[in-house]
């Protein structure tokens, strides 16, 4: 009996205590107060003491187009996307053409101006509808530099006009597939027109989501680590309006003929005083004075105690006070007496290493750069800079302005306190010169800019490559240019009272036909049939396109299904070289582009290709190929973007260029343009690029010798300059073969050479053959003479006087293709070369006494 009296009575106090634990719990939830909100009972822009934005298409945060394909652009400061008026905020979205986007919506953050971890938040808001929207009230943590979803994100609601009456709570952590953390959704039929109250109570165990109090989604912390509970840090709010993207979808812009508006009534955050917390600084200097501590926990009195050598300089009994620091670490502790009950919360705070605030780079002689350390009570402080620099006033306070000189130094302060003493520095670069411009360009373009950052003060010198002509600026700190044909350096020198700085880039010629890039080369487009096209900064930098600038394009409501754009060229296009064309598209989805190559005189039919559109998502590569298109007819490319369709989605696209099929090289071979045979030990074999330059560091492995005679081999490799290598044979120094020797190959890999982002249509490189001469072929006597050589369009064949009879003549490319024949029957004869491309070819005379091999360079003016 006593036994089971003693365990009643046990069962008793564990009830007690449970009751009480529970109790407490239930009275910790009941006691959060309203710590903030924004009631939206003011007209005009959104209160910028609690609200900041987010801007742009996402790109300058890294995360383009928001990282979900969205279709907005968000504006600053703007009350046609984000407003304050009849007691409620409103965002709206539009339909306008807006930097680079169709569209213009607003997204309110108040990162760095209020965060919390833990606490109840509400909105009470009404949802935008119609299908493209998508509504989002949501909070994220602010660890950015993590990335998401490592950082965190709680979607308090997300609402998709696609799915009208369905309302979602999420949580997103790295745990999650992509990101996607668990979801659960809410029927709020009238989410559109009524006013409802999404919420979230967020603790250290779970994230409970409510609509109008009604609770429908749980989160529980699994105490598993931050991949599955990154919500023990602090976040910030967010409210969007964004259009389209991946939960968006497809957009209906009818749905624009009246507004499109998310309004919220009000924005409230709860939280117990043990959730706020103190706000202040947690690591200081010793001594260091006027801190600020503050709890925003409404209460009826206020308790802070401080360690040892703390002095109160204001708000004893508030919720705020202002602080001078003694000479000891210890906590701020705060009892909060409520209503509801008393708590008492502290803050440790603890003494960090004293920097100095300030610039760590400068230009030479930059004038008024302040510099500042935290006020130090009672403190005094000493200021020194380098000798060249001086401090603009006062030199003994907190902070100090200064002129710099012409060096890089350091500035230094000592501070003595009531309990420190020490010496503060921080080293200050100088900033370098840097030049700026384009990395490369079609040979014989115009209008180009380079230049420095004009707070590079001083006279400027500009060195350009021979046939390069400055048309403006060469006074200044940037200069105008126009090209010439070859790769080289643009150079800059500023001069100033430091001395001289220099800098250089190296521009390569690419022999791709550059039509647009809109970084360097940017056309004007005509467009037709209800097709737009805008020049814009690049929201997707990655993959096959990091460049600064695209084309966007896209099909107004009334367009036609053959809407597109064309331009003109400066002269007609010359496909000797190659007749593909190429560019990079970004698309909301599969389709298509038609290329239309014309002559604007019309000499020649027009002739177009299609090629389907296979991604979406990332930039893709598209290739034109026009097969048989003839040269110098062709001066006018058109584009239709999803040719034959009228929807209106914005395609991006960038880098149309007619693509080269191999480089330009010229060879050149130290004896009389062949190689003995018997003499191969040595030998040295020229090549010259046209229109590209070498790597810096050659490698053998990637030039391929075919047909190389018995024990002959490339020796040596060597780089001469930028457009320059020779190979050097060895082997071979005395044999003679009882039989002609087939002239072999040279191909060498594109590794070798520095070339433009496109790929070649024919991925080959250079190919040349060079010329074996077999000793027991007979050569012809007398001379034969070829002037001038290089040749232009006409070049002349001369015999020796003791030449007698005809000679029939070939014109050979590199591989071996005969290009004409011909017959000479005398000491002069003058062949018609105009038909031919630049490059090397063989000329080849032939009598009844052997074959006369001679190696022509074709360099047409």
């Amino acid at each position: 009996m006593e036994r089971c009296q003693l365990t009643a009575i046990a069962r008793v106090i564990l009830i007690l205590i449970f009751t009480a634990h529970f109790a407490n719990s239930l009275s910790q939830e009941n006691c959060r107060l309203l710590v903030w909100s924004d009631e939206f009972d003011y007209s005009g822009l959104p209160d910028t003491l609690k609200w900041g934005y987010d801007v742009g298409d996402g790109c300058d945060y890294g995360i383009c187009n928001w990282g979900n394909l969205e279709a907005q652009y968000y504006t600053y400061r703007d009350l046609n996307n984000a407003r304050v008026e009849n007691g409620s905020l409103i965002i709206e979205a539009r339909k306008e053409l807006t930097v680079n986007k169709k569209y213009s919506s607003a997204r309110l953050v108040t990162r760095d101006l209020m965060k919390l971890t833990y606490g109840r938040i509400e909105y009470r808001a009404k949802l935008a509808g119609g299908k493209g929207t998508w509504s989002a009230l949501w909070i994220l943590g602010d660890r950015e530099e993590l990335g998401w979803p490592d950082c965190g994100e709680i979607d308090v609601v997300e609402y998709v006009g696609a799915e009208p009456g369905i309302a979602r709570g999420t949580a997103h952590q790295a745990s999650g597939y992509a990101g996607a953390g668990p979801s659960m959704s809410i029927l709020v039929p009238d989410a559109e027109t009524v006013f409802h109250t999404y919420a979230i109570e967020w603790n250290s165990d779970s994230i409970v989501w409510f609509m109008d109090d009604q609770k429908y989604h749980v989160y529980y912390n699994e105490h598993t680590g931050e991949a599955q509970w990154p919500y023990d840090r602090s976040f910030y709010l967010l409210m969007n309006l964004a259009v389209g993207g991946t939960l968006g979808g497809p957009i209906d812009n009818a749905i624009f003929d009246t507004p499109v508006t998310v309004e919220i009534d009000y924005v409230r955050v709860y939280q117990t005083a043990s959730e706020a917390g103190i706000q202040g600084k947690s690591v200081i200097s010793r001594n260091e004075g006027n801190l600020v501590y503050f709890s925003p926990i409404p209460a009826d009195k206020y308790t802070w105690s401080f360690p040892g050598g703390v002095a109160v300089v204001s708000g004893e009994g508030t919720s705020s006070v202002t602080v001078d620091w003694g000479c000891v670490e210890g906590s701020v502790t705060l009892e909060v007496e409520s209503s509801c009950d008393t708590v008492s919360i502290d803050l440790p705070v603890t003494f960090g290493a004293t920097e100095i605030e300030g610039k760590p780079a400068v230009y030479q002689g930059e004038n008024a750069i302040l510099y500042a350390v935290p006020i130090i009570s009672g403190g005094t402080y000493a200021w020194s800079v380098p000798a060249d620099a001086a401090i603009v006033g006062d030199a003994n306070g907190k902070e100090i302005l200064v002129n710099w000189g012409c060096s890089a130094g350091q500035v230094s302060v000592d501070i003595k306190g009531t309990c420190s003493e020490e010496t503060v520095t921080r080293d200050i670069a100088i900033v370098p010169l840097g030049l700026t411009g384009p990395g490369y360009l079609s040979a014989g373009s115009r209008d180009h800019e380079f230049y420095t950052d004009s707070l590079h003060a001083g006279s400027y010198r500009w060195i350009v490559p021979e046939g390069v002509v400055i048309n403006s600026g060469s006074d200044s700190h940037r200069i105008n240019l126009d090209w010439g044909n070859i790769a080289g350096f643009v150079k800059v020198e500023v001069t100033n009272s430091c001395g001289v700085m220099e800098d250089s880039m190296l521009v390569n010629i690419t022999s791709n036909l550059i039509i647009a890039d809109f970084d360097v080369v940017d056309p004007v487009f005509q467009t037709f049939g209800g097709s737009n096209i805008e020049k814009a900064d690049n929201p997707f930098r990655l993959g096959w396109n990091t460049s600064d600038l695209v084309g966007i394009t896209y099909k107004g409501p009334t367009a036609a299904s053959w809407g597109g754009f064309f331009t003109d060229l400066a002269e007609p296009m010359d496909f000797s070289y190659g007749s593909t064309f190429g560019m990079v598209v970004y698309a909301p989805r599969t389709g298509n582009v038609l290329f239309k190559i014309e002559s604007s005189s019309g000499v020649a039919a027009p002739i177009e290709v299609s090629t389907p559109i296979t991604t979406t998502g990332e930039w893709e590569k598209l290739f034109f190929i026009f097969e048989g298109a003839e040269s110098n007819a062709f001066d006018r490319i058109a584009l239709f973007f999803d040719f034959g369709q009228v929807f209106t989605d914005t395609f991006y696209f960038d880098d149309v260029a007619l693509l080269r099929s191999h480089t330009v090289a010229d060879l050149t071979l130290s004896q009389d343009g062949e190689i003995t045979e018997g003499s191969e030990d040595g030998m040295v074999i020229h090549v010259d690029l046209h229109g590209d330059i070498f790597v810096e560091s050659l490698q053998m492995t990637n030039w391929i010798f075919e047909n190389l005679p018995e024990g002959v081999e490339a020796g040596t490799l060597n780089r001469l300059g930028d457009t320059e290598a020779e190979l050097v044979l060895s082997g071979n120094t005395s044999v003679d073969y009882d039989e002609d020797i087939t002239d072999f190959r040279v191909t060498v890999a594109m590794e070798e050479l520095v070339h433009s982002d496109f790929p070649l249509s024919v991925d080959t490189g250079i190919v040349f053959t060079a010329v074996i001469e077999n000793k027991t072929v007979e050569r012809p006597s007398g001379t034969v003479r070829i002037y001038p050589n290089p040749a232009g369009d006409q070049l002349s064949i001369e015999t020796g006087p003791g030449t007698a009879g005809k000679k029939k003549g070939r014109l050979v490319d590199m591989k071996g293709t005969v290009l004409m024949t011909f017959t000479m029957d005398g000491q002069l004869f003058t062949l018609d070369m105009s038909a031919c491309r630049a490059g090397s070819y063989l000329l080849l005379l032939e009598d009844g006494s052997g074959v006369e091999r001679i190696l022509v360079i074709y360099a047409p003016r």
